[in-house]
């Protein structure tokens, strides 16, 4: 099946909330972050290399989600929506303390493909200092902006940082918050590691949220990035998820694969056997939620085809 060929049979189609592309031939000092050990990434990554895995997997589209803190990722995403139509929304990146960020939102809903903008994402798990990340006015100020615009906000952060986002959160309430990867739990850490009771209340402090949603995505990573995933990260992963059912339920909960950064831990098929494998217990409507309902009901998909 053509690109074409698979947009036009999406409507109604599972959604996957995540994956990455990036041109890192042209553009190798844009991402810093692909240390040695991820070194496998360093490569191109475009469209037409996730979709026959998509369409094995019997997934109709996917968000693109930023992978570098620069404005040219935004426009570059939304042009590679031009020839790639199984690309329902992007997720991208713009400056939050940049005090003419309305005017800059608003460029890019002008965008031939602006309509495909759906959010916002910056790495603040990169910041040195994360409490004062998320104090500075600008940011606040900013992120009121983006939520102002219509923009869902992208929260990533590790589970070590946590603390301070709920009440964060909290306070931006006008439009919704995601979650990114359950705020990367201590997956490869052994059940009675004390790092997971921090990690879960304060996922369940977000849950409490209603305008906040998360993505069930990321973190076979998180346990290993040796291309082999063990029995005991699975049994953490599904860990994970019945955490967060309980807290959010299926109606604030999407599935994301973090392709190709998936790939240093596991494959697509395998990643997709694990999910799958782990709703087959859910009843049909939690299922379609956690495939598509919730992607498309917070990033305001149900009108793409």
């Amino acid at each position: 099946m053509s690109a074409a060929g698979a947009a036009g049979a999406v409507s109604g189609g599972r959604i996957d909330a995540h994956q990455h592309f990036w041109p890192w031939r042209d553009h190798p000092q844009d991402y810093a972050w692909m240390s040695e050990p991820l070194a496998a990434l360093r490569r191109d990554v475009l469209p037409h290399d996730s979709l026959p895995l998509m369409q094995a997997g019997s997934i109709a589209q996917c968000l693109a989600v930023q992978a570098r803190a620069t404005p040219r990722e935004t426009a570059w995403l939304l042009d590679l929506c031009a020839t790639a139509p199984q690309i329902a929304g992007v997720i991208g990146w713009d400056d939050l303390r940049a005090p003419d960020l309305p005017q800059r939102l608003a460029a890019w809903r002008a965008h031939p493909q602006g309509e495909r903008l759906k959010g916002l994402r910056h790495q603040v798990q990169d910041e040195a200092d994360v409490p004062a990340f998320i104090a500075s006015p600008e940011v606040n100020r900013g992120l009121r902006a983006v939520q102002d615009a219509g923009l869902v906000y992208s929260l990533l952060v590790r589970h070590g940082q946590m603390a301070g986002v709920p009440a964060w959160a909290a306070q931006h309430d006008r439009h919704w918050l995601v979650l990114d990867h359950l705020g990367k739990p201590p997956v490869g850490a052994a059940a009675g590691d004390p790092a997971w009771r921090p990690w879960e209340g304060h996922l369940r402090a977000l849950a409490a949220l209603p305008h906040v949603a998360a993505k069930l995505s990321g973190l076979a990573t998180e346990a290993t990035i040796a291309g082999d995933l063990p029995d005991s990260a699975r049994s953490a992963m599904r860990r994970c998820w019945d955490i967060a059912l309980d807290a959010f339920g299926a109606q604030r909960l999407m599935f994301g694969s973090d392709w190709p950064v998936l790939s240093l831990a596991t494959s697509y098929a395998d990643n997709l056997a694990l999910f799958s494998d782990w709703t087959s217990r859910l009843s049909a409507a939690e299922q379609s939620a956690l495939w598509q309902g919730t992607a498309r009901r917070v990033y305001g998909l149900s009108g793409l085809s």
